[in-house]
């Protein structure tokens, strides 16, 4: 597996840029912790096409709850992310560019790590409810805010503007 984190970071300071009320999920548009709050399912799926689309890797776009396995105060509930490989391996990597939305991450941004490195390193582990391919992924609800956001970001925020994001122009 590649070394996605300095360009991950990258990915994390555009998109952070664009969030705004019109892309908060509407749960949370109320309370938001962090700036990160309520922001996982769009920025889960914006990541998820520009990894496919302009990076060839197969990312399935993640729902489910972060829990702690040392501690139960610290859950993050209703939560996106990424994953690449089987969702019975433990050595699937986890793609979370909103992990700051729990303390047990102590203030990292960005997460890219084996599932067991991470039950291991911060004693957190990503509980999937729901799977998505890219596939099935177009006819999630999350494809409202993704469309306001990639019109946020504009037409011209990556060198090659993948074709699943030009239909948002």
């Amino acid at each position: 597996m590649t070394d996605w984190r300095a360009e991950l970071t990258t990915y994390r300071g555009l998109v952070s840029a664009a969030w705004g009320e019109k892309t908060v999920h509407w749960r949370f548009a109320d309370h938001r912790e962090t700036p990160s709050t309520g922001q996982c399912g769009v920025t889960s799926a914006w990541l998820m096409v520009v990894l496919q689309d302009i990076h060839s890797e197969p990312a399935v776009y993640c729902y489910g709850d972060v829990r702690a396995v040392r501690e139960s105060s610290n859950n993050l509930l209703d939560h996106c992310w990424l994953e690449i490989g089987a969702s019975d391996d433990p050595d699937r990597t986890v793609i979370d560019l909103t992990c700051d939305q729990s303390a047990m991450f102590n203030g990292l941004d960005v997460l890219c790590s084996s599932h067991d490195s991470i039950c291991t390193n911060y004693g957190m582990s990503y509980e999937t409810s729901l799977r998505l391919s890219p596939e099935e992924f177009d006819k999630d609800e999350v494809q409202d805010r993704l469309g306001r956001l990639v019109t946020s970001l504009g037409p011209e925020h990556l060198p090659v503007m993948p074709e699943r994001l030009k239909r948002f122009f």
